[in-house]
């Protein structure tokens, strides 16, 4: 029996980090490449602009921006999440990521969800770009997402990208032990006595980004 490596972040925030990516657009061989190409001519004609981000941001170059933030934040963690714990739709962004910011830690997941991948094909892109192998079922595809790799390289990564992390089953049974806590403190003393008992919880600590 395989066994499924733990969720490191919360998922509300890899969702919030990921859902402004295409994902069933990356998912589908011709319209990923229009998008990559698209992408990057946008970039360049607006080049200037987009090495002024974080400071600057322009419409246009929105989903540069979303790609910056989500490579930001990649590491194995995340990958092992948005493989093991999520549907083909998050199985399309990561792979994606890793096309991007290819390294040898993320193989492992990719290949432990390769088989059962809506998109077999995206995974093994992925896993070519990590090799440092060109990809005979789609060269010029892949030279799109390098294009796109080259380009998004001279923008300055975001320096905070804030993804929560997720709670052991301990920590899950404290929260509940202190919430109750704080209902009682409620029903006792009002307002000023939850403010007061929610101060030391773990929940505070939890939801302070």
């Amino acid at each position: 029996m395989v066994e499924i490596p733990p969720l490191y972040f919360h998922p509300g925030d890899v969702m919030r980090l990921i859902s402004p990516l295409p994902y069933l657009t990356l998912g589908r061989q011709r319209s990923v490449k229009a998008y990559l190409d698209a992408k990057v001519n946008d970039g360049r004609e607006c080049q200037a602009l987009l090495a002024r981000f974080p400071e600057v941001r322009y419409e246009p170059l929105d989903q540069h921006y979303v790609w910056l933030r989500c490579l930001a934040a990649l590491c194995e963690e995340l990958v092992s999440d948005l493989c093991h714990h999520n549907s083909w739709r998050e199985v399309n962004v990561v792979a994606s990521l890793v096309v991007l910011a290819p390294d040898p830690r993320y193989a492992k997941h990719l290949l432990a969800v390769r088989t059962s991948s809506e998109n077999r094909w995206l995974v093994d892109l992925a896993l070519a770009e990590i090799e440092h192998a060109t990809w005979p079922v789609d060269p010029e595809l892949q030279a799109s997402y390098r294009r796109l790799r080259t380009l998004l390289a001279t923008v300055p990564m975001p320096e905070r990208v804030v993804l929560r992390r997720e709670l052991s089953a301990s920590e899950i049974e404290r929260m509940n032990v202190e919430r109750e806590a704080v209902k009682r403190a409620y029903r006792a003393g009002g307002l000023e006595a939850a403010r007061e008992a929610i101060l030391e919880t773990q929940v505070l600590r939890f939801y302070r980004v």
